[in-house]
């Protein structure tokens, strides 16, 4: 096999992965979305303040959106 079809195939690999990352298979995109639901704010709380460095967590703030 010689340099030139090496490359070809190389490229032609290339982009087929770039077609499968992007998922645009002619779905609309509403299909496509997932739909995230709404986390429980005693658990958004409890992963903000734990997220926080241990000598910070007893004086912290949260807001939870609505």
């Amino acid at each position: 096999m010689n340099l030139a079809s090496r490359r070809a195939i190389l490229l032609s690999l290339r982009c087929v992965s770039c077609l499968a990352q992007t998922g645009k298979t002619g779905k609309s995109m509403d299909t496509m979305s997932p739909r995230l639901e709404k986390m429980p704010q005693s658990l958004e709380v409890r992963l903000a303040v734990r997220a926080l460095p241990p000598h910070l967590r007893d004086g912290a703030t949260t807001y939870v959106g609505q």
